[in-house]
């Protein structure tokens, strides 16, 4: 399991940021606790790919005890995090920037004989 823990805070680095620690947790295949702070923290809940704890140890604890309690919920989070990962990878990026680019572009034919 993978581990972040951030400041929710304006002022905080990673508020504005991206969390490349998170990422290659999810490309190891590990499940992840992070705290609300990075943006990848709503891709976590989206793909079910680990846990967002408030800030407070209590609830980071909690967070993590939930994780460890049920072995089966923890493989499954751990599958989640690949199938994130793979959100990222570079491929699937440039195929959706090249799919909204394509349909929102039509190019005239071009007659080679002209």
């Amino acid at each position: 399991m993978g581990v972040a823990l951030y400041r929710n805070h304006p002022y905080a680095p990673i508020y504005y940021g991206d969390s490349a620690k998170i990422k290659k947790y999810l490309a190891a295949g590990l499940a992840v606790v992070t705290t609300r702070a990075p943006y990848v923290a709503d891709k976590i809940v989206e793909y079910r790919a680990g846990r967002v704890a408030g800030e407070t140890l209590d609830e980071f604890c909690e967070a993590i005890e939930g994780m460890l309690k049920s072995p089966e919920h923890l493989l499954q989070c751990r599958k989640n995090a690949l199938a994130l990962a793979r959100s990222y990878e570079d491929s699937a990026i440039m195929s959706d920037v090249w799919m909204d680019f394509s349909s929102e572009t039509t190019v005239a034919p071009v007659n080679p004989l002209s």
